[in-house]
Formats: structure tokens, C-alpha cells, sequence
């Protein structure tokens, strides 16, 4: 809800105001005595830290994911701790470049095992870099290119949830909709990328986007027809709630940001 706005900066300093003493305690690397949910706390703090800028945790990351890079056989060894690697990869490709996305792109068409591979392909839609975007996207649909026909939706999603990407991915949707509604078979791209778009839009230019995407495609969405109607719906449920309580949150944050 925030994340667009003006009160995100006060946000951020919120959650890092609770996260940093958490982040302290627990932090990047496992350690010997970790019970099962100290696990999974690590992974949730480290995802939110490094998400809300928290300096340590994206250097620590950054180190980690140097070293992996920097390894003789990166296909054979991997340094990240296996509970970390879809934050580390997300945080590590947000934060880097050209040279750090070709890297895990590498590493995705190498992978022999399932779960790395889909970690991968999960993360590389992290990076900041619109070009960079763009030619994930353009790999999706192109299973030439090295996604997978039956991962190419994972691909549209991976930019759609990225706060950068999912102008860029909605717009990938429509401009290419002739060919995405015939290449992928059942509209799961189609339902997925619509979902991961409508959490995030919340202003009424948002939600006339969708209604309009919606009507230029009546008859033609299929089995996302209702998740067309559920996006819009999620949109304008969203403005209410920014209407309602965007500068009341807003103010609190001020305050207790201090």
C-alpha cells in the first residue's frame, strides 16, 4: 500500500526500528545450536531487513553471494546457506547489476536440481534494472531463449511482483497479448501475473487500467476471466482502504518514527 507513496521513506525507518535488534540477535549466518524456528526467523528477518535497506544485512548478502561468484565451479559449490538462497538471490540481484543477473542467469540454465532452478528463476525478476526487466520478459516468450514454455508465467510474475517491474509487466501483458493468450495453455500466466499485480494497485488510474484491459479482451480471457474481475475488485478494495486510512497510517509513522 505504501510502497509508491510519500510515507514509505517513514516506513522503512519504522520496521528497521523493530527489525534491527531481531537482525542482531539472529543474524545472516547459521549457527551451530539453531532450532528449527530460529531458521525460520532468520529467513524472514534477513528478507525484511535487506528489503527495508538495513546496511548490514545487504553487505552481508553482497559478501555472500561475491564469493559464490568468485567460486572455481559455481554449478558444483554454492556458499549460500540452503534456507537463505531465495532471499540472498533476490537481495544480491536487487542490489546488483548486469554482471551479478548474468551471473544467476548462468547458474539457472546449469542447474540439474528442480528446487535451484526454480529458486533461481523465482529471483531474477529482483533486479532494479528496467533492461534488464524487459529481457526477462522478452525471455518468456521465446522458449528458445532458455525459459521453459511451462515457466515462462513464473518469469512475467517474477517482474510483476517486483515494485519496479509491474507497470512493466502489465504493459508486456497488453502489448503482447495476442501472442501470451496463445502460448500459454489453460491463461495460468494470465491468472498469475493479473494476481501478483492487483495486490499492489491502488489508485483509481490502476484500477481503470484494469477494467479497460478487461474490456478491450471480453471473451477471450478464458478461465481468467474471474481473475480479471477479482484483480479489479482487489484494486478498489485498495483505493477505499488508501482513501480511509493512508494519512491516518501515515501520521502514526511520523510520530512513532522519532
Amino acid at each position: 500500500m505504501l510502497v509508491r507513496s510519500s510515507a514509505y521513506g517513514d516506513f522503512k525507518r519504522y520496521m528497521l526500528k523493530l527489525l534491527t535488534p531481531i537482525y542482531r540477535r539472529v543474524g545472516y549466518r547459521p549457527k551451530a545450536d539453531d532450532e528449527h524456528l530460529d531458521i525460520l526467523l532468520r529467513t524472514k528477518v534477513v528478507e525484511w531487513a535487506c528489503s527495508m535497506g538495513h546496511e548490514e544485512c545487504l553487505m552481508q548478502v553482497r559478501e555472500n553471494f561475491d564469493e559464490w561468484m568468485g567460486d572455481i565451479n559455481p554449478d558444483l559449490t554454492n556458499p549460500i546457506d540452503v534456507n537463505m538462497k531465495g532471499v540472498a538471490y533476490c537481495s544480491a540481484i536487487s542490489q546488483g547489476g548486469e554482471k551479478e543477473w548474468n551471473f544467476a542467469w548462468e547458474r539457472y540454465e546449469n542447474a540439474n536440481v528442480a528446487s535451484e532452478k526454480a529458486d533461481i528463476l523465482n529471483n531474477l525478476g529482483c533486479t532494479k534494472e528496467v533492461w534488464l526487466l524487459n529481457r526477462y520478459l522478452d525471455k518468456s516468450l521465446n522458449e528458445s531463449l532458455g525459459v521453459r514454455k511451462q515457466d515462462g508465467y513464473k518469469a512475467i510474475g517474477g517482474v510483476a511482483s517486483n515494485r519496479i517491474g509491474r507497470y512493466l509487466a502489465f504493459n508486456f501483458l497488453r502489448e503482447n497479448w495476442s501472442i501470451i493468450k496463445d502460448y500459454f495453455t489453460g491463461f495460468s500466466a494470465v491468472k498469475r501475473v493479473v494476481q501478483s499485480l492487483s495486490s499492489t494497485f491502488n489508485t483509481e488510474f490502476d484500477t481503470k487500467e484494469l477494467m479497460a484491459f478487461e474490456k478491450a479482451h471480453q471473451g477471450e480471457l478464458g478461465s481468467s476471466t474471474r481473475a480479471v474481475k477479482q484483480a479489479i475488485e482487489a484494486s478498489q478494495a485498495n483505493v477505499e482502504w488508501m482513501t480511509n486510512n493512508f494519512q491516518v497510517v501515515w501520521d502514526w509513522l511520523k510520530t512513532n518514527t522519532k
